[in-house]
């Protein structure tokens, strides 16, 4: 993905001790999270988020990592839904930018909430409450922008559900806004 991530409105100082603290404590706290990172990013950071779909297509799982294929029980010849976007704050600001991968016979209720171009995933009902387990799968950091230069956390899990496939999902924290140290 490309483009710059810009800092919330006022002045750029650097942050004070407690900031950094409450900063790593965030930061932990968002990778070891087990519920909607939606929810958990509007509390910490105190501001709604919305969604912008950046692209979604159904595409054939040969075109996926083979790790992720089996992963997600796929053979090379299976359909999933590709879903990339990014959660905004109101002044436009990508917070975090994430992947979402499903198998594309996943059921209707379920493939209406992957594919919503208008709703955030964690803001579904479906997908935080009830009948869910999100299990890890891997974080790390990588490059932020597209030179590099900047580095941010991410996290990865999946989404498992009673009655669907199970689903992917990778964020990855803007690192203006989420740092991780």
């Amino acid at each position: 993905m490309t483009g710059q991530a810009r800092v919330l409105r006022g002045p750029h100082r650097a942050p004070s001790a407690r900031e950094r603290h409450h900063g790593r404590q965030s930061a932990r706290h968002l990778i070891s999270h087990p519920g909607s990172t939606t929810l958990l990013l509007e509390r910490l950071l105190g501001l709604p988020l919305t969604v912008r779909v950046l692209g979604q297509d159904v595409r054939p799982a040969e075109r996926l990592r083979a790790d992720l294929r089996e992963l997600l029980g796929l053979t090379p010849s299976a359909r999933v839904i590709v879903r990339h976007s990014e959660l905004h704050t109101p002044d436009g600001a990508p917070v975090s930018r994430n992947t979402v991968v499903s198998d594309a016979r996943t059921p209707g209720e379920v493939a209406r909430v992957l594919t919503d171009p208008t709703t955030p995933l964690g803001r579904s009902r479906l997908l935080r409450d009830g009948d869910q387990e999100r299990r890890p799968v891997s974080f790390g950091r990588s490059p932020w922008d597209a030179g590099g230069r900047r580095q941010a956390m991410w996290r990865s899990y999946l989404i498992r559900l009673r009655a669907a496939p199970a689903i992917y999902v990778e964020e990855r924290f803007n690192p203006d806004l989420v740092p991780d140290s």
